[in-house]
């Protein structure tokens, strides 16, 4: 995978192209750049789930995927044919989708009337 923010990349790009054999067994994609998470949007997120938690009785993990069921939904995927039906993994999801879930943690805190800090983590 290649990230295009300069011209040399751009030529390594073309050259790995070029290489490739031109016998249709190759699919090649471009793709708009999606920042991914931060560390410090991560550790805010966790920290929500464990506050809510520990003030309703549930698990930090339990909170999350709680949180991850009614912000994206079940996501499905085929490998070899079988559908698998799983919850969104916050591991490749983008600073917007975590947001995302940030926001719906703080509300359902403030529904909860559970105290939660309000910081800049750089989201």
């Amino acid at each position: 995978m290649y990230r295009l923010n300069s011209n040399s990349v751009k030529r390594a790009l073309y050259q790995e192209i070029e290489s490739l054999p031109m016998d249709g067994s190759w699919l090649v994609s471009v793709d708009p750049y999606e920042k991914g998470r931060s560390s410090a949007q991560n550790r805010y997120f966790h920290k929500l789930c464990y506050l809510i938690g520990k003030d309703t009785g549930n698990s930090k993990d339990a909170i999350k995927d709680e949180l991850k069921l009614a912000v994206f939904g079940i996501q499905e995927r085929s490998i070899k044919g079988q559908v698998l039906r799983e919850l969104k993994s916050t591991a490749g999801m983008s600073t917007d989708e975590l947001n995302t879930l940030i926001d719906a943690a703080i509300a359902l805190a403030h529904e909860l009337n559970i105290r939660v800090p309000l910081t800049n983590y750089g989201g």
